[in-house]
């Protein structure tokens, strides 16, 4: 305060104001963005709250928000999906700005802590991974840290199935959600005769057994679309046919490893499991669409 009441008493001085015009539009200019700043900065720094914690995980790529995809507050990120050697990270941005960066192999532990009104940005290296956040709570009574002291004795190489697409997995692991079923529920396209599940009927899951059914219709379409379209040239080859069958169905089975005990939980990241299944349906109709070519 007594510098900013020196500069005033130096701006009104009456000696040759002339001289000093300018100096003193540059002078004035300057305090104000120093005021600006200042106040900025007091009304933009990150707020820290405690006890909403929740524990949860995320097994798919992008970003996730306070308040709908986590609460703030302190938690420990683990490394919880065996990916073998490959690496995940957590980032953390207030307000544009990137406060904290951590990066975790299968089984690291590292505490985090996310302020009110942050964005955190989940990435890996592979796209079998699942990164967890434990509340303080849950990481003492769950043992995490003993759980996975002795991760180096446990590491399974991951793999993918021919005409297999990995998506995100979860570690809980169960067989019971929906099984591969006819295609009475796909809907189809009016200008041929393949089956393709809508962008409507994708953005309608709500629940992981919502997304486990719809992963299934996929694979089934799939399945359908291509024996029709190899009826076009020729008689199918039914040891090619099943052995591509085969890979598809493994990687339903795999997600239904991941996700069926967390049944009818709500999705957290629906997004981006919801352009997971689409970027997935296309990519399968690209197999289709490319027979005979």
């Amino acid at each position: 305060m007594n510098i900013l009441r020196n500069i005033s008493k130096f701006l009104k001085q009456k000696k040759n104001p002339n001289k000093y015009s300018k100096f003193k539009i540059f002078l004035l200019i300057c305090v104000s963005l120093y005021a600006y700043n200042s106040a900025f900065n007091y009304f933009n720094k990150p707020v820290y709250v405690y006890g909403n914690e929740e524990t949860v995980n995320f097994s798919v790529s992008g970003s996730y928000v306070d308040g709908k995809d986590f609460h703030a507050g302190s938690y420990y990120a683990v490394n919880t999906k065996n990916n073998g050697n490959n690496t995940s990270r957590v980032e953390v941005y207030h307000n544009g700005t990137k406060l904290e960066s951590i990066s975790l192999k299968f089984g690291q532990i590292k505490k985090i802590t996310i302020p009110k009104g942050a964005e955190i940005k989940i990435s890996s290296d592979s796209d079998v991974f699942e990164i967890t956040l434990f509340t303080q709570g849950d990481f003492k009574s769950q043992k995490i840290d003993e759980k996975y002291s002795q991760k180096e004795n446990n590491l399974v190489e991951h793999s993918k199935p021919n005409n297999s697409t990995q998506s995100p997995t979860s570690t809980t692991e169960s067989s019971s959600a929906t099984t591969i079923t006819s295609t009475e529920s796909v809907s189809s396209e009016s200008n041929s005769n393949s089956v393709r599940i809508s962008d409507s009927e994708i953005e309608s899951i709500q629940t992981y057994n919502d997304y486990i059914t719809v992963y299934g219709k996929i694979v089934n379409a799939y399945l359908e679309n291509y024996k029709n379209k190899m009826n076009e040239y020729t008689v199918v080859d039914e040891t090619v046919f099943q052995s591509m069958k085969a890979g598809v169905e493994q990687g339903l089975n795999d997600q239904k490893k991941s996700f069926g005990k967390m049944g009818t939980k709500k999705i957290v990241g629906k997004e981006n499991m919801v352009q997971y299944l689409k970027s997935y349906r296309d990519q399968l109709q690209s197999y289709v669409d490319n027979i005979g070519k």
